[in-house]
Parts: structure tokens; C-alpha cells; sequence
């Protein structure tokens, strides 16, 4: 029964990871045959080497005659019979059908996943009668509980090495953290506002790359860091700065759910940065397990000692079964995004997720018949921008390194 379950998707990643191994065969063989061209041309250079050395020791032994038995092996041995000077630098790119299809299956694992996370947080909005801690203890339940049968059936490993179980457990202390965060903000501020503050994580990612990886900051990450707080402005609209305009057009503060929101979207990119580090190691499937243990540990010490507690979901209503829904959605949609992080780069990755924004504004206006505002749509395209400007800057720095390695070789 289990194998008729899980035997489609086995098929579909293993798949996925032949087309993986069959990218890097072909890397192989085409560093084995430039290599044995190479071995080639020496092997004739040095076949003519010595035939000249031959022709022209012959050519001493008769014009001198007993004079050759007096050559200076010294020199002879000293100087090489064969000699290359300069350097030979080869770079291999790989552009193979298999590369190809692999790339486009990691993108659109994340699409999907974008659209499965969207409608996780379309449900949690719809579930009112259940506390935000009481929704991610039962979403990170529901993750542990699909998460055992697959790593079950793939024979996956369960403990690890304390060098990969560190990160696993900081993995799963952001991940419950930007979970917990996420769905209080989802609960108190507009469903698309909050989506489009949390895709906000490729800002603080190089914001945290400078402050623990101290990497350079340019002027360019400078201007995209600040159009991304002003996108967040137009979006929390203080009253401090739009005055009335803030009061009517939002019928509760929205300040503290603005700015859970962005700590969310940090931890998120912290996420981020430790998936691509460990997925490859260990393997998507245990990334979520471990984000399921630990998430379920902290969410359930929470919920005992805050003051909601726990709370039955009101039978008159379908909360029930917006939660149940919106644990499937969530860890569909961390499975299919951590496992486009094994199949495409990371930096691809968080643009493509940006396409949760506009999933949240059409299942705001569609389900929930809310109708997004002038300075929320202008909020979203500041975001959004900033993300593609983020990307071409890193795709065009990438380019330029590669034509600058190329021009020193």
C-alpha cells in the first residue's frame, strides 16, 4: 500500500536525480576528452622531439666523429626533452539537454510551491477562531506526520552528524520562528500586505551577508534596501507619517503585524541561506523533517505557556478544516521549494517565489472580495522591483567575473 502511494513521486525524484548525475557525467567526459586530446598532441610533440634530437645527433656523430662521446650529459639530462611554458586553461560549460530540463524543473517546483504557500496562508486567514501559536503547532504536526512515510520509504537517515545536525536545528528554530511570525501577521493585516512584506528576504539577505559574512555592501544593494523599506511604508502606512490617510484606510494598527512581518521575511532569508547550505548533504526530505521536530517542540511550549493556551475550533464554523488544509498546502510547499534549491541557484530561487505576491492578490480579490489600494499595488511593485534589480545585479556581476577570468588565462 505504501509503495502504490509514494511510488509516483519516488519516480519523479529519482528522476530528477539522474538528471542531476547525468549533468555531471557529461561535465566528466568532456574533461576526459579534452584531457586526452591533450595527451595526444604531447605524446606527437615529443615523438617529433626526439626524432630531431636523433637526426641531429647523427648529424654531430658525422661531422665530428669521436668528438660526440664527449657531449656533457649534464646538460643533456638538465634540460627536459619536453618543455611547455605557459599555462593551459580550460573552462567547460555545460548547456546539455539534462542541465536544461533540470533548471526548468527547479523553477517550477517554486512556482508551484509559491502558489501552494499562498493558499496555506489564504486559510489560515479564513480560520478565525484558532490562536496563531495553535495553528503552527497543528501545521508543524501535520509536516512531521507527512513528512515520516516518505523518509521512511526513501530508507533517508534520521540522525547525522553533529557538523550537519546543527545546522539542521538552527534550520528548524528559523523556520518555526518566521512560521509563528508569519501566520500572526497573516492573522491581523491583509492577506496580499503581509505576502508582499515577507518576499522581502532577498533585501535582508544581503543585509545579513554583511554583518556575519562581511561581505561589501554597494551603492546599488544601499538604494534597493531602502526602496524596500519605503515599499513596507507604503504598505504599514504609519499614521506619523500619511496622518488621516493612515487612519481610513486601515481599520486596525497594523504596526506591530507590519513589523513581525519583516522579522519574519529575516528569518525566512535565514532560511534560506542554511537550506542551500545543508539540502545538498542531507537531503530536502530531511530538512523538513528536522523543521517539523524542532518547529513542533518550540510551537507546543509556546502554546502551553501563553496566555491563549489551546482552543477547540468552533464546530459552527470550517476552521478545522482550513488548518488540516493549510498543513498539507505548507508542507507541499516547503518540500517543493527545498527541493528547487538542490536543482536551481538560490539567487533564481528567491525571484521566482516573488510570485506569491501576485497569487495573494488575486485569491485576496477573488476569495475574500477585497479590493488591494493605490499605495498597497505601489508597495508590491517597489518590492518587486527591487528583487529583479537584485537578480540582473548578480546575473551581470557573475558575467562579468566570468569574461574578466577569461580574459586573464
Amino acid at each position: 500500500m505504501e509503495a502504490r502511494i509514494f511510488s509516483p513521486f519516488s519516480r519523479l525524484w529519482r528522476k530528477s536525480d539522474d538528471e542531476c548525475l547525468l549533468e555531471n557525467d557529461a561535465i566528466v567526459l568532456q574533461h576526459e576528452e579534452h584531457s586526452l586530446e591533450v595527451d595526444e598532441k604531447c605524446f606527437v610533440d615529443r615523438n617529433a622531439h626526439h626524432k630531431m634530437e636523433e637526426s641531429s645527433r647523427t648529424n654531430t656523430a658525422d661531422s665530428t666523429g669521436d668528438e660526440f662521446t664527449t657531449i656533457n650529459l649534464q646538460e643533456d639530462t638538465a634540460r627536459p626533452p619536453y618543455s611547455v611554458t605557459g599555462e593551459v586553461s580550460v573552462t567547460t560549460e555545460v548547456t546539455s539537454p539534462a542541465a536544461k530540463r533540470v533548471a526548468f524543473l527547479g523553477m517550477t517546483l517554486c512556482v508551484i510551491s509559491s502558489l501552494f504557500i499562498s493558499s496555506a496562508a489564504l486559510l489560515i486567514k479564513l480560520a478565525e477562531s484558532i490562536p496563531s501559536l495553535e495553528i503552527t503547532f497543528i501545521r508543524l504536526t501535520l509536516q512531521l506526520v507527512f513528512s515520516l512515510p516518505p523518509m521512511i520509504f526513501f530508507k533517508d537517515k534520521f540522525i547525522h552528524p553533529w557538523n550537519k545536525s546543527k545546522f539542521l536545528l538552527l534550520r528548524g528554530v528559523t523556520g518555526v520562528t518566521g512560521m509563528a511570525l508569519s501566520i500572526y501577521a497573516v492573522k491581523h493585516m491583509p492577506l496580499a500586505d503581509q505576502r508582499v512584506i515577507f518576499y522581502t528576504s532577498p533585501v535582508y539577505t544581503a543585509i545579513l551577508g554583511r554583518i556575519f559574512l562581511k561581505e561589501s555592501v554597494s551603492k546599488f544593494d544601499a538604494v534597493a534596501i531602502l526602496s524596500t523599506i519605503g515599499g513596507v511604508v507604503l504598505i504599514a502606512r504609519p499614521t506619523f507619517l500619511f496622518g488621516s490617510l493612515g487612519e481610513a484606510s486601515k481599520s486596525e494598527k497594523v504596526w506591530f503585524p507590519t513589523l513581525l512581518a519583516v522579522v519574519s521575511a529575516i528569518c525566512h532569508a535565514c532560511s534560506i541561506v542554511l537550506t542551500r547550505k545543508i539540502s545538498k548533504e542531507v537531503g530536502s526530505r530531511v530538512v523538513v523533517f528536522y523543521v517539523a521536530v524542532v518547529g513542533t517542540i518550540i510551537s507546543l511550549i509556546a502554546s502551553l505557556i501563553s496566555n491563549f493556551g489551546f482552543k477547540f475550533p468552533d464546530c459552527r464554523t470550517h476552521d478545522a478544516l482550513y488548518v488540516l488544509g493549510a498543513g498539507a498546502l505548507g508542507y507541499g510547499g516547503q518540500l517543493l521549494v527545498t527541493k528547487a534549491l538542490t536543482l536551481e541557484k538560490a539567487s533564481i530561487i528567491s525571484l521566482l517565489r516573488t510570485t506569491g505576491i501576485a497569487f495573494s492578490f488575486v485569491l485576496q480579490l477573488i476569495v475574500l472580495h477585497v479590493v488591494p489600494d493605490g499605495l498597497s499595488i505601489g508597495g508590491a511593485i517597489l518590492v518587486l522591483l527591487c528583487n529583479v534589480s537584485i537578480f540582473i545585479k548578480k546575473f551581470l556581476d557573475k558575467k562579468n567575473s566570468h569574461a574578466k577570468a577569461s580574459n586573464n588565462t
